[in-house]
């Protein structure tokens, strides 16, 4: 099968997206054709290398637009070769001339939107406008549409989308294939992600101080890119409770270095909202400790089929102190418990090639 598959991002630090996009793609070439389309600003050559890409197509946006009125452009000339498109992410114009390209030379494609869907965060007035002039036809005109959850299909309800076109299918994680190892010297809790509003750490930093007045052995670790001078709010707040020394920002780390991080901590905290799937949440079982997630996200839904003892009461600070708390105290047997069940329930459900099994019996599907 010949499949161009377009990425959202293809570098380390756009997020979790370009792990799992590049992981999937990476999967799909074992047994096909498979070219991977990036913006030239958005992708990392070295990145795509070492995430097993071997044919990586950058382009500019405005070639997608030449592309659309010539049809010996390059990027023309692919789609219609193409058996299918897989079309990722969301809030990028030139993704609504891929789509029109699609169309143009009947190429199906399967519309991949990663949790971009949600218009209530960050320039929303600009995000509806996008949606009325470009957004709603691309999801309209998809022969599937993917989403990472249950949750996530809530937002999908202000698009004209069928629900039948609807399929969950949940992001892989990569095994690690290593025992719970964390230390009882290793005094901290743990929240990995990039640093932005939309993860809620305001909320996690005044949760913690709520746990570190009754329980002060324990710091708070938040590792990763900073993004829109975020942490000067955040830095405010924890000067505000009298949290400077306790509370650290640390740049992100990758990889073996990331895990052994993963595996020293009481817990990672997961504390976004509106998140669809959360790649931390299950990276962090996958390397052999425990993340405690609210109950208003997509990584609930499926935390509850191994530990639903992670999951705490979305928007209470106090019950995820008190989830802090138990986590603490919790005997060593039962966290090792705890943590094989996570890590069996993770390498049998969100194996890659499970993953992309899926995903290609949704094309095979779509081009009956």
């Amino acid at each position: 099968m010949n499949i161009l598959f377009l990425t959202s991002s293809l570098a380390p630090h756009f997020g979790g997206a370009a792990f799992s996009e590049s992981a999937l793609s990476s999967e799909l070439s074992k047994k096909n054709q498979v070219t991977v389309l990036s913006r030239l600003n958005r992708v990392d050559p070295e990145f795509a290398k070492t995430q097993g890409i071997g044919r990586v197509e950058a382009f500019r946006p405005i070639e997608v637009l030449i592309a659309y009125f010539f049809p010996f452009h390059r990027l023309a000339k692919a789609v219609s070769k193409a058996d299918i498109f897989h079309l990722n992410g969301h809030w990028y114009w030139e993704n609504y001339f891929f789509a029109r390209l699609c169309n143009k030379y009947r190429v199906p494609y399967v519309f991949h939107p990663r949790g971009m869907l949600w218009v209530g965060y960050r320039k929303p007035r600009i995000k509806k406008m996008f949606n009325v002039l470009l957004g709603n036809w691309i999801v309209a005109h998809a022969a599937k549409v993917i989403v990472l959850s249950e949750f996530e299909k809530e937002h999908c309800r202000p698009y004209p989308l069928k629900a039948e076109n609807l399929v969950v299918v949940p992001n892989g994680i990569d095994s690690t294939d290593r025992s719970p190892t964390m230390s009882q010297s290793s005094q901290y809790f743990l929240y990995l992600g990039r640093i932005e509003p939309r993860k809620n750490l305001e909320f996690l930093i005044r949760a913690f101080k709520i746990f570190f007045d009754k329980n002060n052995s324990c710091a708070l670790r938040l590792m990763g890119p900073v993004e829109r001078k975020y942490d000067v709010r955040l830095r405010a707040l924890i000067k505000k409770l009298s949290l400077e020394n306790i509370v650290q920002f640390e740049e992100p780390k990758y990889g073996e270095e990331k895990n052994q991080v993963l595996r020293g901590a009481q817990a990672v905290i997961y504390p976004a909202f509106e998140e669809p799937f959360g790649r931390t949440v299950f990276e962090a079982f996958a390397a052999g400790t425990l993340c405690l997630v609210p109950e208003k996200s997509g990584g609930s839904e499926y935390v509850k089929k191994f530990v639903p003892e992670a999951i705490y009461e979305s928007n209470s600070e106090v019950a995820l102190a008190k989830k802090m708390e138990a986590i603490l105290s919790l005997h060593q047997p039962i966290r090792s418990n705890w943590i094989q069940q996570s890590q069996n329930w993770i390498s049998k459900n969100l194996n890659w090639k499970a993953i992309s099994n899926d995903v290609l019996e949704i094309y095979q599907q779509v081009l009956i």
